[in-house]
């Protein structure tokens, strides 16, 4: 088994991104003269938090796996998701897509594909020790309500992910 070793100099640049947001905002800012100013340690601990928290949160189990993003899209460019959507035509590939966080050595996690509330798909995927490990499935699909669980090896669901499919 091969193991990837991180790459540090794009957790720094991330890692000095996610600083340098707040001072951008703060430059940009209008200045209030009735608004009190905040210790700027503060200001900064507020934004880096907004920064790195997407409008919906990463959901982690206790063993150090996180799905950081996981969306139905179209199809897979260069391991990213291009043309994610909600809602497909009868006989689409949809490929569900996720970046996954773990923090501790390589273990397994499954998507288990549903239509119509019956499981019709499942598949256990190695996922490496990585900060954003990004894995994929895709399936032809037909008319229904979709949903595509992403567990860990205990069979916990750390996303779902939803969809339609409707006749034209």
């Amino acid at each position: 088994m091969k193991t990837r070793k991180p790459n540090l100099i794009a957790y720094f640049v991330g890692a000095l991104m996610l600083v340098a947001v707040p001072v951008t905002a703060q430059q940009k800012a209008p200045a209030d003269a009735k608004m009190a100013k905040p210790a700027v340690e503060k200001k900064a601990v507020k934004k880096v938090e907004a920064t790195k928290t997407p409008a919906r949160a990463a959901t982690a189990s206790a063993a150090g796996l996180q799905v950081v993003e996981a969306k139905a899209a179209g199809g897979v460019t260069d391991r990213e998701a291009v043309d994610a959507a909600s809602s497909f035509a009868p006989g689409d590939e949809v490929t569900v897509w996720a970046a996954i966080r773990n923090t501790d050595s390589a273990r397994d996690i499954k998507m288990v594909w549903f239509a119509n509330n019956k499981e019709v798909s499942s598949l256990d995927i190695e996922v490496g020790k990585s900060w954003r490990w990004r894995t994929w499935m895709k399936s032809k699909v037909w008319a229904g309500d979709w949903k595509v669980e992403i567990q860990d090896g205990s069979g916990t669901v750390l996303e779902t992910v939803e969809f339609s499919v409707k006749a034209t």
